[in-house]
C-alpha cells in the first residue's frame, strides 16, 4: 500500500549488534528550539509494528523529537530464522537511544514492547547495558505485565505450544493470514460489533501486511516467546517481581524519572487489573504502601471504551 511504502521512505534503517537492519523512523521537533527538545521513544508491540503511532506521532512533536523503530522480526526490520528473546530485544533499545535519541529520553511502551521496556531496565540497573541517556517518563500501554492475567488469545496459545514448529509449517499460509486477521480482531474495544467492523477496516490490513512482510507469518511462533520466556529463566521465578524491581530502580536511580500507565478498559486480553497490580507492587516498594495519593489514579489513565490498541482506536487521546 501506498501509505506504508510513504511510510518506509520517511525513515532509514540501521544495522543492530548482530548486523541485522532495524528500521527506524524520526518526527522532528516542531520547537523554536528543537535541540532542546527531549526524546519521545515508542516501543510497539507484538506482532505489530511502529506503524501502530503514525497517527499519534505528530501530536507530540511540538514539545520532543519522536522516534519510533520496529523490533527485530517485525514490520519493515530484518526477520532472521531464528529463537527471539527479551534481551535482544533490550540490545536494540539500548543501541536506538545511544545513537539516535536526544540526551533525555521519554519513553511509551506497548503490549510486548512493556517487556521490552522492563528488560532494558533491568539490564540497565545491572550494568549490562549503560546509562548513555537521562530517563524521564516510563509510560506502560495495554501490556502483559503480570502473566497469570494475561488472556491469551488461543492462537497465542496454539504459537506458544509444544507443537508451534509443527502448526506453522503445516498450516497454509492463506489460513494463517485469516486466522491471524481474527484473532487481532478480538482484541478491539466495542463488542462483536468493534470485532467486526475492524475486520473490515484498514488497520488489521496494514498489521497483516507487515506481519507477512519478509515472511514475518513463517515465525511468528518464535516471536511470541516473551509470554513464555520469563518462565523458563530461573530469574524470572517470582512472576512479575523483576520487573517491578526493574521499573523501581529506574524511578529511584534516574533523577526526574517516573512510571505511568495509560490503559484501554475494554481491552480482553490485558485487562485494567493488571495494570493496577503491577502500580500497586511499585508503590508498595517506593512508598511503603500498595495503594496512595502517589500512583492510584494520578499515575493510571483509563481510556473507557478503549480496546488493546489505544493508539489507533482513540488517538486524540
Amino acid at each position: 500500500p501506498a501509505h506504508i511504502l510513504a511510510h518506509e521512505k520517511e525513515g532509514y534503517y540501521v544495522k543492530d549488534h548482530e548486523g541485522f537492519e532495524i528500521f527506524v523512523r524520526e518526527y522532528p521537533c516542531a520547537s523554536s528550539s528543537p535541540t532542546d527538545c527531549p526524546t519521545l521513544l515508542f516501543l510497539h508491540g507484538f506482532p505489530t509494528s511502529s506503524l501502530d503511532y503514525t497517527q499519534v506521532a505528530a501530536s507530540f512533536t511540538a514539545t520532543h523529537h519522536v522516534l519510533t523503530y520496529d523490533h527485530l522480526g517485525f514490520g519493515l526490520s530484518d526477520k532472521p530464522q531464528r529463537k527471539y528473546f527479551l534481551q535482544d530485544h533490550a540490545f536494540n533499545v539500548d543501541q536506538i537511544i545511544r545513537t539516535v535519541a536526544k540526551e533525555k529520553v521519554d519513553i511509551v511502551a506497548h503490549d510486548m514492547g512493556d517487556k521490552v521496556l522492563t528488560e532494558y531496565l533491568k539490564m540497565r540497573h545491572e550494568g549490562q547495558l549503560p546509562r548513555a541517556k537521562k530517563l524521564g517518563k516510563l509510560v506502560f500501554t495495554n501490556g502483559g505485565l503480570v502473566n497469570r492475567l494475561v488472556e491469551m488469545r488461543f492462537g497465542q496459545v496454539l504459537i506458544t505450544s509444544v507443537i508451534a514448529d509443527q502448526l506453522v509449517e503445516w498450516c497454509p499460509k492463506v489460513v494463517r493470514h485469516w486466522f491471524s486477521k481474527m484473532q487481532l480482531a478480538t482484541v478491539w474495544g466495542g463488542g462483536w460489533s468493534g470485532m467486526l467492523n475492524r475486520m473490515l477496516g484498514a488497520d488489521i490490513d496494514d498489521m497483516m501486511t507487515l506481519l507477512e512482510h519478509k515472511g514475518g507469518d513463517e515465525i511468528i511462533h518464535k516471536l511470541e516467546r516473551h509470554m513464555i520466556e520469563k518462565d523458563r529463566r530461573g530469574d524470572y521465578g517470582r512472576e512479575f517481581e523483576p520487573w517491578v524491581e526493574a521499573v523501581v530502580h529506574a524511578v529511584e536511580e534516574e533523577q526526574g524519572s517516573s512510571v505511568w500507565f495509560v490503559w484501554g478498559d475494554e481491552d480482553p486480553m490485558t485487562p485494567r487489573k493488571g495494570a493496577e497490580v503491577f502500580l500497586k507492587k511499585v508503590a508498595l516498594n517506593l512508598f511503603g504502601t500498595g495503594l496512595d495519593e502517589h500512583c492510584l489514579p494520578n499515575h493510571l489513565h483509563v481510556i473507557a471504551g478503549c480496546g488493546h490498541f489505544c493508539m489507533l482506536e482513540e488517538p486524540e487521546k
